[in-house]
C-alpha cells in the first residue's frame, strides 16, 4: 500500500509498530490480522449475502443498480452494516486486538473498550474495476486514526 505502512500481526513489537505508525502517518496496514482461509471464507460470506439481498447478482459482473447504494464502487453503506459477516470482522479476536495495541500505544495506556461503527463495508465485487484478485490474496484490516475507543477506518483485504 503505497503511503501507509505496513505491519505484520503478530510480528515482534507488532503493538508499538502500529502506535508508530498511526503517530507518523495517521494510517497503518496491519497484515495477517486474517489468514488466507478466515479471509476467503467472509469474503465469500459477503458476497453471498450481497446476493441473498438481490439474487440477480449471479454471475461475474454486477451492475451498479443490482447492489445497494454507496458513495463509490464497492463501498456499500445501505443494508450492509448489520450483515452476520461484518460483524463477524468486526468482533474476531485479532482485529480487536490490533485496535487494542493502536488505541493503547496512542494513548499510552489500555484501552479495551470499543465502539464499532456500522456505517458500511467495502467490498470489490466480481466484474469491478479493481476487483481481480489474480496477483494473490492481500490480507489486512486497515486502521485509521479517530477518537478514543473508536475503530473508524477498517477494511478487510482480500
Amino acid at each position: 500500500m503505497a503511503g501507509i505502512s505496513s505491519v505484520e500481526y503478530g510480528a515482534p513489537g507488532y503493538e508499538q509498530a502500529i502506535a508508530d505508525a498511526l503517530r507518523r502517518d495517521g494510517a497503518v496496514a496491519v497484515a495477517g490480522v486474517l489468514d488466507a482461509a478466515e479471509c476467503e471464507d467472509r469474503m465469500s460470506q459477503l458476497v453471498e449475502s450481497l446476493r441473498t439481498l438481490n439474487p440477480g447478482l449471479a454471475g461475474h459482473r454486477w451492475r451498479p443498480e443490482q447492489v445497494p447504494a454507496g458513495p463509490r464502487d464497492g463501498l456499500f453503506q445501505s443494508l450492509v452494516g448489520q450483515l452476520p459477516a461484518v460483524w463477524a470482522v468486526r468482533t474476531h479476536p485479532r482485529v480487536r486486538a490490533a485496535f487494542t495495541a493502536a488505541y493503547s500505544g496512542l494513548r499510552g495506556r489500555p484501552i479495551h473498550d470499543f465502539v464499532a461503527s456500522a456505517d458500511g463495508i467495502n467490498l470489490r465485487p466480481p466484474g469491478a474495476q479493481g476487483g481481480d484478485r489474480s496477483r494473490g490474496p492481500r490480507r489486512s484490516v486497515r486502521i485509521g486514526g479517530g477518537d478514543e475507543g473508536q475503530t473508524r477506518g477498517k477494511t478487510l483485504n482480500c
